[in-house]
């Protein structure tokens, strides 16, 4: 029986691993519930506690997940992604806003707008 609890403890640890690299740190409650629903899959009793430290599990892995250095290849994705251009998403100090003009109005068009005046 021993032998069993130790791989459920395994299991959950190497799942939680696998949980935080698959979502690269960053999940929503959703993921959280389909996580915790593939533990219970397991054999794991989900009670309140065991809810609780495997999402204090989680959340230690993460944070260990962003402090460590990332593996080569990681790192090689990076390089990718720095290549690639990106847009800039500020203006630099000092830059002005363009000006837009508004459309000038034509005789036609003051006529239009103002019916109740007739000459």
């Amino acid at each position: 029986m021993k032998e069993k609890g130790k791989n459920l403890f395994d299991d959950v640890l190497g799942s939680a691993k696998e949980f935080v690299e698959r979502h690269k740190g960053a999940w929503d409650h959703t993921k959280w519930e389909s996580f915790l629903s593939d533990v219970k899959k397991k054999g794991v009793p989900v009670t309140e506690e065991v809810s609780n430290t495997t999402g204090s599990v989680l959340e230690s892995l993460k944070k260990l997940h962003t402090l460590l250095p990332k593996t080569e290849a990681a790192k090689e994705s990076k390089k990718e992604e720095a290549a690639v251009p990106q847009k800039a998403e500020k203006k630099e100090a000092g830059e002005k806003k363009p000006v837009t003009s508004k459309p000038k109005k034509t005789p036609a068009a003051k006529k239009a707008k103002a019916p109740g005046k007739e000459k």
